[in-house]
């Protein structure tokens, strides 16, 4: 039994963009067909260059991708939010 190459992992670019849609692009087709009574087709573009770009340079933002040799093969959109605070009941 032969095993599968580790990926590597980075930090996306701005240039992985086009690379990134295709896989956002299966993902949305995917979210289409296991709910389509909340997710719908659409035209245009996958995924705004704008917010790509927010998401690999703004603080608090990361997008990271799994790479199998020079194919994206995953990857991993990560915000941090503030903490919700517990409020106390007085």
């Amino acid at each position: 039994m032969s095993s599968l190459p580790s990926p590597e992992i980075r930090r996306a670019k701005v240039s992985d963009y086009d690379a990134l849609c295709e896989c956002f692009k299966e993902l949305d087709a995917l979210h289409v067909s296991l709910l389509p009574d909340i997710f719908r087709p659409f035209d245009g573009p996958v995924r705004p260059v704008e917010l790509f770009n927010e998401k690999v340079s703004e603080a608090g933002k990361a997008l990271f991708i799994a790479l199998s040799g020079t194919q994206v093969a995953g990857f991993v959109d990560i915000q941090r939010s503030l903490p919700i605070r517990k409020r106390s009941v007085q």
